[in-house]
């Protein structure tokens, strides 16, 4: 402030009446005001803060909780709602500043990535589908798809199919199953994933259902989730973050959006 007060009282020296000069907050910049001269012009006066600004990030709910109500218990200035999406939660300690910020990341787990990833269609070999069902997405996939998509043949089913031509006979799905592998039959799995890599939410799950085609010309399979899968786990995750959010932060003005 004492910064503030020797620039004004040298600018108001240099010419300007003391009893009608006026300083005022420049729009959106902490680090600015306006002096207002009276001779009626007026100009920009740098007023950099003496301390740093501050932007903060705080580990868990909990840490954050604590952060908003040290925020509330400071008498000026007013901090702002706290803003939230799926991904992040965050407060500003000046509401009519944003340069200045608490915030919260909330990561994507890696099962989630790798759904995201399946939004559209994704072609991928046998081993690597089975790599990713076993390891990618472990524990978030029924055993039986594995072994479905472990055990299947390419090479079988072509045979299967040129044998049927051939000889103009018709064999049974299941029939045929058994002797190309279990995967032929699989047309769509679920996949029940943890939606955050983050402690405060290891409990928060999703179902997402995935499609699935065998390309046997290319032996590829194409796996992809169902229209409008990745929308609502996004939205669940959302729903998730304000429920806890407003189970800590008593009171709290909350906000879905981007500041």
């Amino acid at each position: 402030m004492s910064m503030l007060k020797d620039v004004v009282e040298f600018l108001v020296d240099t010419g300007a009446d003391k009893r009608t000069a006026t300083v005022h907050e420049y729009p959106n910049n902490p680090d600015k005001r306006l002096l207002f001269k009276a001779d009626g012009t007026h100009e920009a006066i740098d007023t950099p803060r003496p301390n740093a600004k501050r932007s903060h990030k705080v580990s868990t709910i909990a840490d954050f909780a604590s952060a908003c109500e040290h925020l509330i218990k400071e008498a000026n200035p007013t901090p702002s709602p706290v803003w939230f999406d799926a991904r992040k939660v965050v407060v500003f300690p000046d509401d009519r500043y944003r340069d200045e910020s608490i915030s919260l990341d909330l990561p994507a787990s890696p099962q989630f990535n790798t759904l995201a990833a399946w939004d559209k269609q994704t072609k991928l070999s046998q081993k690597g589908l089975v790599r990713i069902l076993r390891h990618d997405l472990a524990n978030c996939v029924d055993p039986g798809v594995l072994v479905a998509f472990r055990t299947m043949s390419f090479e079988a089913m072509a045979n299967t199919r040129r044998n049927l031509q051939h000889d103009k006979q018709s064999m049974d799905r299941d029939v045929a199953a058994q002797v190309t592998g279990g995967a032929e039959k699989v047309q769509m799995f679920v996949v029940d994933f943890p939606v955050f890599d983050h402690a405060d939410f290891r409990e928060v799950k999703f179902t997402a259902k995935v499609t699935v085609d065998l390309e046997c010309e290319t032996q590829e399979i194409v796996v992809q989730l169902l229209p409008g899968e990745l929308k609502r786990a996004t939205e669940y995750s959302l729903e998730c973050v304000r429920t806890k959010l407003g189970a800590n932060l008593d009171g709290a003005t909350l906000i879905a959006g981007t500041p």
